[in-house]
């Protein structure tokens, strides 16, 4: 991972600093930097690869500190495996979380397995349609075929990104991947709900660790111990 330090994007002094590397080695390239020209803050303007989006979320301090420098030697490790699909679900990650830190950034970069892309989703109205397109198999935005030229798919789009918590980018839409929750067997007993005619009902139902049977005399199912 190469990062470009200086003391503005328009500064003629840029330092290239590739880690991992050693906190001496990259204080004396900052302060080399801050020094030209008279003395002003450098910050991270870009960099090679994936690095060229953390402009702004690499605080200045992170570059003189023993711990500023080891997250960002770890933060190398995880860059420099990424290839041009996982660079792209980065950038939207990290608008998609509002990283401004190093901590943010590392967090990100070492969780993209959470984020999924759709490159071919770049506005509002394209993810609006996207849902409603898929909404025979999804099972949500069930629309009659003779009312979607009527549909606001452009607003469709908009409140669906803010609940999906999702961003676009250059290279498509990128948001949090769906959790599914699962359930182990061990956690609590198993509950099975099945729709019968009272006519043709079993004697008995069982349903662990009570039993469920149909009183006659009330006229409705009941629990038993």
């Amino acid at each position: 991972m190469v990062l470009y330090v200086a003391k503005s994007s328009f500064s003629q002094d840029v330092a290239h600093i590739s880690f991992p590397a050693e906190a001496a080695e990259v204080r004396n390239e900052v302060i080399a930097v801050e020094d030209f020209g008279g003395w002003a803050p450098a910050y991270v303007i870009g960099g090679d690869g994936a690095a060229q989006i953390l402009t702004g979320r690499i605080e200045r301090d992170a570059l003189f500190s023993e711990a500023g420098i080891q997250k960002l030697n770890q933060l190398a490790g995880l860059v420099d495996t990424m290839d041009a699909d996982a660079q792209k679900v980065f950038a939207g990650a990290l608008m998609v979380e509002h990283a401004r830190c190093l901590d943010d950034v590392l967090r990100v970069a070492g969780s993209l397995d959470s984020y999924e892309l759709f490159p071919s989703i770049k506005t509002d109205e394209e993810l609006g349609h996207f849902l409603v397109d898929t909404g025979p198999i999804t099972g949500k935005f069930a629309f009659a075929e003779e009312a979607k030229p009527y549909l606001d798919y452009a607003k469709i789009g908009a409140e669906q990104r803010k609940l999906l918590g999702g961003a676009h980018t250059e290279q498509g839409f990128v948001k949090r991947r769906e959790v599914i929750q699962t359930q182990k067997e061990t956690d609590r007993p198993a509950f099975v709900l099945t729709l019968v005619s009272p006519a043709v009902v079993p004697a008995a139902w069982t349903c662990l660790p009570r039993t469920m049977r149909w009183n006659r005399q009330k006229g409705r199912w009941g629990w038993t111990a």
